[in-house]
Formats: C-alpha cells, structure tokens, sequence
C-alpha cells in the first residue's frame, strides 16, 4: 500500500532538530539535577561523574539542534517542486529546488536515496536500498535536476516499521546538516521500463564536472597508467568515534578495577578488553594510507595502517567486475552518512579491496569509472544505484573464497 501522494510543494528540512533540542534539554536539566543532590549526599568526587556523563550528552544535543536552526536562518527556507507529482521506478523524476534567497554555494550534491528503517525495542536499524547523486550548480535561485529510479528500484510504502522510504537529500559546504524531502516513488509501468542512464537537468542547471577533491583522493592519470593515492585520513571520523569509545570504556574499567566486590571486578573485565578493541581499531582507521596503480596490464594494490602494511593485486585480464557497496555509515546529526568501499572482483572470484572510507558516492562512481577506462572493456562497471544487490553480490563473492 502507498502512502500520501507527492505533494505540489514539499518544504525541506533537516530530521529531528525540535526533538534533538528537546531531549537535550531534558538531559542536561535531569544531569545537572543528579549532579547536585549527588553532589551533595557524597562529597567525594567519584560520585557525581555518571550523572556529569548526562550533562555532557544533552549539552552536545543542545549545540548540534542549535546548529541545525542557525543553518535554516542562514540557508533560508527551502522548497521542492516535481514536474511529475506521481513518479515512477522506470521513468522520470524531475524538479526544482527553489530557494528564498540567494544560493551561498556554487555546487550541490543532491542524492536521492531509498532506506529501509527497522526498530526493535532500543536498537534502530537503517539499510539503504538505492541511490544517486548529482552535482548541480545552481542558476538564479533554483536548483534543477532530472533522476531515472531504475525499473527494479524498490517502491515507496505506507509509513511502518521496515518499510521503503525515498528523500532528495541536499549537501554542500555550507549545509552542515542535509536537508530532507520526502517523496514518495510509485511502481513501474511496462512501458517505462529501461536501463538506468545517467541525466542532467535542463537549461543551466547542468551538473558541472568537479575534481576528486584532495581530501579524499589524488589522482595521476597518464596513457594507459591510473594512479589512486587515499587521504590517509579519510577514515578519521570513524576512528575518532572509536578513539572517544575505547577512552571512555578504558576510564570505567580503570574505575571499576579499583573498586572492591566481585560482580564489579567482572564489570571490569567486560569494559577492559571492549576498551582495548576500541583503541586498536580506533588507531588502525586513524592512519590508512592506500595506493592504487594500474599500469602495464597489472593491478597493484597496497593497504597501511600503523601496525603495518599488506599488498594485493592481479592482472587486469583477470578483472570481472568493479563495483562500489557501502563499507560503513555514521548517524550524524540526523542524517546517515555512508561511506563507500571500492571492489575488484577477479573470473576467479577473488575480492580485491581497492579503496575505501569513500563520503560520497558520486565520488565512489567516479574512480570506478577512470579504473574502468584504464582496464578496459574486458571488465564491467556494476551500477551503485541499487546498493542491495551489490551487498548481495559481494556476499556471494566472499562464500566463493570461503
């Protein structure tokens, strides 16, 4: 069953900043509450520092749902318009992103994203199905751009828990927070049905051909030859959750351990080696540095990190598919960040990883499509836009090897 139709004018906005704001309100109010009658009961300083904990949570929450409105006063109110209000998996999804007031930036990555959203009790968990991103510059104060869902993209479906929900999501350098539309997709008529293709919108609003840009990866490009050098740091936000995890789980093992009574002591030893696995991989995503060279009809592939180095490879005659997937995502203020992973797969079946910790994936496209041409037609370029049937795909690589 669909839900609502599309409507004629659908107002963007990024997700959860009056409820972000709210909880961390009362966070803060009930932390700063504890803190005090803590506090006041037990002077000693060991006391008071979960309830601290809460203070700290809710003033993040506070500051983040804080940016979000700073933003919307900055940006202004932003508003969606489909030439079509009742789009088709298969077909055409065309429109305008209108302004208020002058655009800030000179380009937008605009996605549009199919997820699926579970919830079971406390644990939430988000499978994103489809995507595809455009990079638009904006003419006057619009923002024109022109979609093809593909004919087996999933549909929309009533709101539920697990059910298929579309937005346009819209990124750029002075967006912090994405800004949502939510748009509802409609199944597949015969006669719409064709091969995914890659358009642009009309008139001025064509999406302008961009870089790699350096903080993620620097290419050389020479005849017959394709070097990729990663940022090193490209995976520094994972490995700064990670970091921020394994000190905090390292300080309640170390508070625990010096505590007297079994059950506590076994605490401990729960939070110890937690803490331990947090760090290790926190340091391995901090520094990564891979390179990628294609030359002379080989493939060389060389992974690092700070505990050592590993090198991978094989002839490009032996290159079946290359296809992105996503390697990992972050909730970041309201928005699922997914970071791409690059993959060979050899007619042997083997998987070659050749780049990863990738934040966008126009960009993932993009490598793929100057490997591609360095290989050559021997190989194929699997579509990202259905992202479940690359994880399908890649599950099925990794039972081969097994």
């Amino acid at each position: 069953m669909l839900p609502t139709t599309n409507k004629t004018r659908i107002e963007g906005g990024p997700i959860g900043g009056a409820l972000m704001g709210g909880i961390g309100l009362v966070m803060t109010g009930l932390g700063a509450m504890s803190v005090y009658f803590v506090v006041r009961e037990h002077p000693e300083p060991h006391g008071s520092w979960v309830s601290f904990v809460f203070v700290l949570i809710g003033a993040w929450l506070l500051y983040a749902s804080w940016s979000m409105y700073r933003q919307r006063a900055r940006i202004g109110q932003l508003t969606l318009r489909l030439a079509d209000l009742q789009p088709r998996a298969g077909g055409r999804l065309r429109g305008l992103i209108e302004f208020d007031r002058a655009p800030i930036d000179h380009e937008y990555e605009l996605l549009l994203i199919c997820e699926r959203h579970y919830s079971r009790g406390k644990n939430q968990h988000t499978d994103r199905l489809w995507e595809k991103e455009l990079r638009i510059a904006p003419a006057s104060n619009r923002i024109a751009f022109e979609f093809h869902p593909s004919a087996d993209a999933p549909v929309s479906e009533s709101p539920g828990n697990g059910a298929c929900e579309w937005h346009l999501v819209l990124k750029s350098a002075s967006i912090q927070t994405p800004v949502y539309f939510k748009i509802v997709l409609y199944p597949a008529v015969e006669a719409d049905r064709q091969d995914v293709v890659v358009s642009i919108g009309e008139g001025g609003d064509t999406p302008r051909p961009s870089d790699i840009p350096p903080h993620i990866a620097v290419l050389e490009r020479g005849m017959n030859r394709l070097r990729i050098d990663f940022s090193p740091w490209r995976n520094a936000h994972a490995a700064g959750v990670l970091l921020l995890v394994g000190t905090c789980f390292a300080g309640i093992a170390g508070f625990l351990f010096s505590q007297d009574g079994g059950a506590v002591l076994l605490m401990g030893c729960i939070f110890g080696p937690v803490s331990v696995a947090a760090l290790y991989f926190g340091l391995r995503f901090l520094w990564q540095p891979c390179s990628v060279e294609i030359e002379h009809g080989k493939l060389k592939v060389r992974h690092a990190h700070l505990f050592g180095a590993a090198d991978d490879g094989c002839t490009t005659a032996e290159i079946d598919r290359l296809f992105a997937t996503v390697g990992y995502s972050t909730a970041r203020t309201g928005f699922e960040q997914a970071y791409y992973k690059l993959n060979v797969v050899t007619r042997q079946g083997r998987r070659i990883d050749v780049g990863n910790g990738i934040p966008s994936s126009w960009v993932a496209e993009s490598l793929l499509a100057q490997m591609h041409e360095v290989v050559g037609d021997s190989a194929r370029v699997v579509p990202l836009e259905n992202v479940a049937k690359n994880v399908k795909l890649l599950a099925a690589t990794a039972s081969k090897e097994a």
